[in-house]
């Protein structure tokens, strides 16, 4: 029981409304929802890089199998490097990209989430010049990211052995 004396009668007494507490849960709401943004963000962010990597990772493998074969400068009837062909072996019917692992690099994983393009040029047509021997790869690996197409594109020079 509390009385009030005149000791006590300009003093409130000891302790917390209901206000002051209402407040100090939302001061401490707003804090903890924005840490949990930045966690959110950094996790989002961590994932995108993952898959980046594990494109350009496999974009270096697609130019290490061109140049180890020296595919930029064999021209068969299969060879599709500049895939100016749209073969129903090759192409995913829904994006109209290639597989991975898609003729004629057929060495590469089959990795479903990823599909490529690939562009050889020849650097010179001129037989008398140096740049002739040189061809410029360029491998462009696509993966879907929450209903957006990104891309990453890996370029690499190859000199006729």
């Amino acid at each position: 029981m509390y009385y009030w004396t005149a000791a006590t009668c300009g003093r409130r007494p000891a302790g917390f409304n209901l206000l002051e507490v209402g407040l100090a849960i939302f001061v401490l709401a707003i804090g903890v929802l924005g840490v949990l943004s930045v966690f959110s963000y950094s996790l989002e962010s961590t994932r995108h890089a993952a898959w980046t990597a594990e494109a350009v990772g496999l974009g270096r493998q697609a130019i290490e199998e061109i140049r180890s074969r020296n595919l930029p400068f064999q021209d068969g009837p299969r060879q599709a490097l500049n895939e100016n062909r749209s073969e129903a072996w090759t192409t995913d019917p829904r994006s109209g990209l290639h597989f991975l692992n898609a003729s004629p690099l057929t060495n590469l994983p089959a990795d479903p989430n990823f599909r490529r393009k690939t562009r050889v040029l020849l650097l010179s047509t001129d037989e008398n010049n140096y740049l002739s021997q040189i061809a410029e790869i360029q491998v462009t690996v696509y993966w879907m990211d929450k209903h957006r197409l990104r891309k990453v594109t890996t370029t690499a020079h190859h000199r006729r052995p």
